[in-house]
Parts: structure tokens; C-alpha cells; sequence
């Protein structure tokens, strides 16, 4: 049966039903099931109305010190949109001494998603999806248990209701512990999602100019150098 058909009455345009067959190897009863999940917590998570709810500034700021989830202006060298993210900062218990829930945390994250699924979307090869930089430094074995619950939860969310939008995964400043972390982290993503991770430790511009070109470069090295 074609997916279309299938997902009826519910909708959706071609690049999203090829991104849901794509995701379950062409597999339309598998990838109707996974659209139809997707379709239901888009409804129950109110993701349609995310990027124009409003926030509270204090929890938001909060947030924004401990992930600075961010969207870059440029593109890299494959003309796909790039998203940072400092994954280093992330500790629960110090974000909820601020306020901060894992609830809201996690919010911030699907925001993100989201904007980044228009940008892909908007791009011009959206099937080549984005390229995600994670920094991180600063990160513990300490910190990366306490939050290990955002850590399974960030990428339950990426490859089941945003599939196949990751292009490659570019983690840098990787303390001794980040292979121990990033391969715990594997362990509840699909193959597939997994084997897109690379990790590099030390100074981040060598590794990153391989996907970014000068002036790009400059522009995610200036969020690098404001994670504390």
C-alpha cells in the first residue's frame, strides 16, 4: 500500500513520507507505524505551536547557559544547515537549582528540532539533512549520569519523530571520558544514527574545517570560545 494511503486521514508532503520510508528501509507498514506515533506526540507535545509559545526568560536564560542550542547563519561545505550545541554544560541538578526541569530542557531540545527540521527542509538538498556540532567540554562522568535521562530522551526524540535529518554528527573537546559517553549513548539509538557520530578531542578548528569553510568556521568557533 503507498504510505500516503496509508497514514490517511492524516497528511503529509513528499519529502516527509520519503524521510519516514527512508528511516524504516522502505518498509511502509513499519514507517506508517513511526509516522503515526510522530503524528501523535506532535499533537499531545503541542509541537505544531512551539516556535511561538511563550517562555519564561529566567528558565529560557537558564537553559541557554547550560546547552546554547543554536542554529548558525552558514552552511557547511555540503550546503546543509548546521546546528551547535554545548553538551558539555549540561548538569540537571545544577539546572534545577535555577529553576530548570528536565521537562523544560527537553522542550528547548524538541524547539530546536523543530527549527532545525524547517531549516533542513528550506535547504537545497533537504534529503542530505544537517550536520550537528556537539561540544563537549566540560563534560564529566558525574554530570553525563545525572543527565543521563535528557541524554536518552534528546535522541529518542531525534531518530523517532525527526527522522532522517541528521547528516553527521561532529563532537569536539571530548574530555577521557566523552568515547565512554558517546558509546553509552549508542547503545539506545539505531545503528544507523550511531555510526553518523564522530568524536575528536583537543583544539576544535581542525576537525571542524573539514566540514566548514572559513568564514563558517569563525562563526561556530565564536560559540565555542563563549562556552565557559
Amino acid at each position: 500500500m503507498d504510505f500516503r494511503a496509508a497514514i490517511a486521514p492524516a497528511e503529509t508532503d513528499p519529502l516527509t513520507a520519503l524521510r519516514f520510508l527512508r528511516a524504516r528501509d522502505l518498509d511502509t507498514a513499519k514507517a506508517t507505524a513511526m509516522f503515526t506515533t510522530c503524528f501523535e506526540w506532535r499533537a499531545t507535545e503541542r509541537i505544531d505551536g512551539i516556535l511561538t509559545e511563550e517562555t519564561d526568560p529566567a528558565i529560557e536564560a537558564a537553559v541557554a547557559t547550560a546547552f546554547a542550542p543554536t542554529v548558525l547563519k552558514g552552511k557547511d561545505k555540503l550546503g546543509r544547515p548546521i546546528v551547535y550545541t554545548a553538551l558539555g554544560t549540561i548538569d540537571l541538578p545544577a539546572l534545577a537549582k535555577k529553576g530548570a526541569t528536565l521537562e523544560q530542557l527537553l522542550r528547548c531540545a524538541n524547539r530546536e528540532m523543530e527549527r532545525m527540521r524547517l531549516e533542513v527542509e528550506a535547504s537545497a538538498d533537504p534529503l542530505a539533512g544537517h550536520l550537528l556540532i556537539q561540544d563537549l567540554r566540560g563534560c564529566t562522568v558525574m554530570k553525563f549520569v545525572r543527565s543521563m535521562k535528557f541524554w536518552l530522551g534528546q535522541g529518542y526524540a531525534g531518530q523517532n519523530y525527526y527522522p532522517e535529518l541528521l547528516g553527521n554528527t561532529i563532537a569536539v573537546r571530548g574530555p577521557p571520558a566523552a568515547a565512554w559517553a558517546v558509546n553509552t549513548v549508542k547503545k539506545f539509538i539505531d545503528k544507523k544514527t550511531g555510526d553518523k557520530i564522530e568524536l575528536h578531542s583537543g583544539e576544535p578548528a581542525g576537525p571542524l574545517s573539514a566540514y566548514l569553510d572559513p568564514d563558517v568556521l569563525s562563526e561556530c568557533m565564536a560559540l565555542i570560545d563563549a562556552v565557559e
